[in-house]
């Protein structure tokens, strides 16, 4: 209802409709896109202290969408004096203990510590990624879509926050690897791309392999998730093992960055205590 108002120009209402949730917590944790709205509106309406609270509010529960996390970044960086060091150290400042304690427990549930067989796809830009020419230490980022799932393409947003996370990150590389769809099409993932502004050169569409003698597209997809056809699917690989498996998008564009990036530094840090 807030997204509604808001986006019709009554953004007085707006307010008014999320602010009748009186405790902080609860208000923030509905959903990333009500966050947003309410944010836009006490700014449409001059009340910029407020919304930073509200942006600091959608930051402690995690539900925070590209934009809101963009206007936060902006309100940091034009800060004076900053109210931390760094702007990590200002977003992980917000967040609620709550929200890190289910962070934590989710991303414990999805470890793994499997072998896989090792692949090569080829990519939208006609070259071919393959397994064997990760180095050691490198952390692969896997995430399976279609062009026809919604909540694949809904979680896109928040996969290319954690690809923004760790662009200057030569050792952490991210692939979206277009499974379950029409064999040879180039033309939908470039669709989807075009349509959400986002560039292959910095997320690269790969193409999941057939099965020799079939035309079904998921191949590489059925060796590391068995017993399921359900996307979207993650699995972060390093060292020639699959380390992290998960399926399914909760909807927060910001959580799942906060996901991708717990993983990732889980396996970045190990052997290092």
């Amino acid at each position: 209802e807030t997204e509604i108002l808001q986006r019709s120009g009554r953004n007085g209402d707006a307010v008014n409709c999320l602010n009748r949730i009186t405790d902080p917590q609860v208000r923030y944790n509905q959903y990333p896109q009500g966050n947003e709205a309410y944010v836009k509106a006490l700014v449409a309406l001059g009340r910029n202290d407020e919304a930073v609270k509200g942006m600091e509010g959608a930051a402690s529960t995690g539900l925070m969408t590209k934009n809101l996390t963009a206007m936060l970044r902006s309100h940091y960086d034009n800060a004076n004096p900053k109210p931390a060091a760094t702007w990590d150290a200002y977003l992980n400042s917000l967040k609620s203990p709550a929200y890190l304690e289910n962070l934590k427990a989710d991303v414990m549930r999805g470890m793994v510590d499997e072998p896989y067989m090792p692949w090569t796809m080829k990519s939208i830009k006609d070259t071919e990624v393959s397994s064997a020419s990760f180095g050691k230490d490198d952390i692969i980022v896997l995430d399976f879509w279609a062009t026809w799932c919604a909540p694949c393409i809904a979680a896109l947003e928040g996969m290319q926050m954690a690809v923004n996370k760790y662009k200057n990150d030569p050792h952490v590389h991210f692939y979206f690897v277009d499974t379950q769809d029409v064999p040879g099409d180039k033309q939908g993932p470039t669709r989807v791309w075009k349509r959400k502004g986002y560039s292959f050169d910095d997320m690269l569409v790969l193409f999941d392999n057939a099965t020799p003698g079939k035309k079904d597209m998921n191949l590489v997809y059925k060796t590391m998730f068995h017993g399921t056809s359900g996307i979207p699917q993650k699995a972060i690989l390093k060292n020639g093992r699959l380390r992290y498996r998960a399926e399914g998008y909760g909807g927060s564009p910001s959580g799942l960055e906060d996901e991708i990036a717990a993983v990732i530094e889980i396996l970045r840090n190990e052997g290092q205590q």
